[in-house]
């Protein structure tokens, strides 16, 4: 287990031993490790960093005297614990501050961070064991969101980067779960996307196909409402083409009878927009000609019976004509009941 321990996601807080260190910082000291930490293993100017723990405060020159004044009062905040690990964690010249990763700290942004590089670029779908379990513990940290208590500009700006990356995250592990079939899982997750980002369309098409998979229908169809409702509230606008075209898609299967077997095109999902419209426009079609052919066959039998009524007459044994009648036989028009 790492000796110091700094956890930037939810509030923030630093533990060295397990032990409490918050109450040895201030709340510049707290922003001066924070915003260090976000730019771990880089030179960062005194003025810089003054700027931004101080922005539009105070004049630089005051701005870098309390950023002297803080550095001091965290340094005498970690004597009484480990002064020797505080020189090894920061890098301190005249005009010029860094903040190093080092073996015994555990930082959460850092082994974020190296989780969401580890599988950039790797769609979930081709996610190995290890990579999944690196990200199931990644977004396990979140709790959130970042710096919960801070508010700065700097901090607003962090936290809509660790947002982002946690989204994608989030994304790959429900394709991965996909994959393999476990849809109340990948379920689970984009609804944890929902409760971030409430009007992330492609996750509202993601769950309406992810119900579909898993053979619940009302709630895909219900998705999309969903879907529809948050755009229309937050952007005066509708679902784009391609959630438009899943909707029909699945409301179209939902209407065909369980027997229904039509041509012989692909029924997984995901289909692109082009894909799903021609398979809808297929399905519509069959039934169509279906319905089309067995007029033409009733058409069709009525003039085989008008041509073929005088024979089948002609033809019958003597006792069936007799109970026609000599006077119905000789009705204009005449023709042989057809049963």
């Amino acid at each position: 287990m790492a000796q110091l321990q700094i956890s930037l996601f939810g509030k923030f807080s630093v533990r060295y031993l397990n032990n409490d260190l918050m109450d040895h910082l201030g709340q510049k000291s707290q922003e001066l490790i924070a915003f260090l930490s976000l730019h771990r293993n880089k030179m960062l100017s005194r003025e810089n960093l003054a700027s931004n723990l101080w922005n539009g405060e105070c004049t630089t020159a005051q701005s870098k005297k309390y950023l002297r004044k803080e550095l001091w009062k965290m340094q005498r905040g970690f004597q009484d614990e480990s002064e020797v690990l505080l020189d090894r964690l920061l890098h301190i010249e005249n005009e010029w501050i860094q903040f190093n990763t080092i073996d015994e700290l555990d930082l959460d942004i850092h082994t974020f961070e190296e989780a969401f590089s580890s599988v950039q670029g790797i769609s979930g779908d081709a996610l190995n064991d290890q990579q999944v379990a690196s990200i199931v513990h990644a977004i396990g940290m979140y709790q959130d969101g970042l710096l919960l208590n801070m508010y700065t500009g700097w901090c607003l700006e962090a936290r809509e980067r660790f947002q982002w990356i946690y989204l994608a995250l989030l994304d790959k592990l429900t394709q991965y779960y996909r994959r393999i079939g476990n849809y109340d899982r990948a379920i689970e997750l984009s609804r944890k996307v929902l409760h971030v980002d409430d009007v992330r369309e492609c996750t509202h098409r993601m769950l309406m196909e992810l119900y579909h998979k898993a053979g619940d229908r009302t709630s895909a169809l219900r998705q999309f409402a969903l879907c529809k409702q948050k755009l229309r509230e937050e952007f005066d606008t509708t679902p784009s083409q391609a959630t438009t075209v899943l909707f029909g898609q699945i409301e179209q299967e939902a209407k065909i009878p369980s027997g229904f077997e039509g041509p012989n095109v692909p029924q997984g999902l995901p289909f692109s927009s082009n894909q799903l419209t021609i398979q809808h426009d297929i399905a519509v079609v069959y039934q169509q000609l279906k319905s089309v052919m067995r007029q033409v066959e009733k058409v069709m039998m009525h003039f085989d019976v008008q041509k073929e009524a005088p024979n089948l007459e002609e033809n019958l044994p003597f006792h069936q004509k007799e109970r026609l009648g000599d006077a119905a036989r000789d009705e204009p028009g005449y023709r042989l009941p057809v049963c």
